[in-house]
């Protein structure tokens, strides 16, 4: 395939991908300067600021709890990509994160993700809540989980969920795909 047939094809699919869609004016946008948590809080909620080495000098920027969270570190095919998206590739496997302050679920969420790549999975499904039930109404363990993921490697991607598997309180979780065989 040519690399002017390509280049048509991404321009082709962006444009319909994108039409309808206009600039937000700027009343349409959310003002979170005053949402912004500090990066080092001691309340019940976020627990210590030991989170099981994830760097919580980062200033946490809160997300809504209806936000659909999307992040992708490198490019996929993409039929990979919409299957992703749609839950198609996550095994059966999940963790629930719902109850836990900050540095508990930091705990779990590391160990898991190591779990998850010591037996080679590629998918999983991470319920996160949307904050409702805590006590500031702020998804606190949402924004955590969207900073967090960001920060360890082997995360390639993750989305918001479908709303059969908690829509905007879960994640898809794609992990790279380990290349060497350790056993």
């Amino acid at each position: 395939m040519n690399s002017d047939k390509v280049e048509e094809d991404d321009s082709t699919l962006f444009s319909k991908m994108t039409r309808g869609v206009r600039p937000l004016n700027k009343t349409d946008r959310a003002d979170l300067s005053t949402q912004r948590l500090p990066p080092h809080t001691n309340n019940r909620e976020d627990g210590d600021n030991n989170l099981a080495g994830y760097d919580s000098t980062i200033p946490l920027e809160i997300v809504e709890p209806e936000e659909i969270l999307f992040y992708l570190r490198n490019q996929l095919p993409h039929s990979t990509l919409r299957k992703f998206r749609r839950g198609e590739l996550c095994s059966s496997m999940e963790l629930d994160l719902h109850g836990l302050n900050s540095a508990e679920a930091a705990t779990e969420l590391q160990h898991f993700i190591d779990e998850a790549i010591r037996h080679e999975m590629r998918c999983f499904l991470l319920i996160h809540g949307k904050g409702r039930s805590s006590s500031s109404q702020l998804p606190i363990l949402k924004s955590r989980v969207n900073q967090w993921l960001r920060q360890r490697e082997e995360i390639i991607a993750f989305c918001s969920a479908r709303q059969r598997d908690g829509g905007s309180g879960a994640l898809y979780v794609l992990l790279k795909r380990n290349r060497s065989s350790s056993d």
